[in-house]
């Protein structure tokens, strides 16, 4: 399990026994999105970029919605310290929080959220590094791209091109990727992220049938919920 610590970088008066994450000589650190986790992880997996914000809520996202392989790989950049990268408990956080509009769509909302912990942090790092949030939501970025100084708002092709001119790998990366992310906005169908990694149960007249011709069996399961880890022994 993935512990959940304050941001600690050489801007803040880090805990005793606690080393900086967040490179000190950065140009600016980087927040990305749900969206972006889910479609853009190759670029975000990339040796060359550190200086990543990985909100709680973000975390939680891809361990409930992304499955297990995609999680994985996330907790493999996390324990990594060359990734010179951190997490940001924003649930914690009172300042970060902000009550869902009457008839408000879900993303916006988690978009405000992210806006709000972008500010938030910028604001205790004392507008020394600008932050920049990964969202390839036109509306987004419309509604708060310049409502806080400091807090940039860019879609994944805008920030590769401005930004990393010189990484070939990570601009064929975001050329495929970014087909993909389109492809399956055209298609209706979600992405790599969203695919089962179980097989699907059979449909209930296909059970009844197999447990007339007694080819399959009906049991019943009982287990204690205070003790669900025993289903794993």
């Amino acid at each position: 399990m993935i512990s959940l610590v304050a941001v600690s970088c050489a801007m803040c008066s880090h805990l005793p026994g606690t080393e900086p994450r967040l490179p000190d000589d950065a140009t600016h650190y980087v927040m990305p999105d749900a969206e972006v986790v889910q479609y853009f992880m190759d670029i975000l997996e990339l040796p060359c970029m550190t200086g990543v914000v990985w909100r709680q809520t973000i975390i939680k996202f891809v361990q409930h919605q992304c499955g297990r392989r995609h999680y994985r790989r996330l907790r493999q950049l996390l324990s990594d310290a060359r990734r010179l990268s951190a997490v940001f408990s924003n649930e914690h956080q009172s300042l970060c929080w902000l009550r869902s509009e009457r008839g408000e769509e879900e993303s916006h909302w988690q978009n405000r959220l992210l806006h709000r912990a972008a500010s938030y942090l910028y604001a205790h790092w004392q507008g020394r590094v600008p932050i920049v949030i990964l969202s390839n939501s036109p509306r987004f970025c419309e509604e708060y791209g310049s409502a806080q100084v400091g807090v940039h708002i860019l879609s994944v092709s805008t920030y590769v091109h401005n930004f990393w001119l010189e990484e070939e790998e990570m601009h064929e990366l975001c050329e495929s990727l970014s087909a993909a992310w389109q492809d399956s906005l055209l298609s209706g169908k979600g992405s790599g992220c969203q695919q089962k990694e179980f097989t699907e149960y059979l449909p209930s007249d296909v059970l009844q049938a197999g447990i007339k011709a007694v080819s399959s069996h009906k049991w019943r399961l009982s287990f204690d919920l205070r003790r669900f880890e025993n289903l794993y022994n």
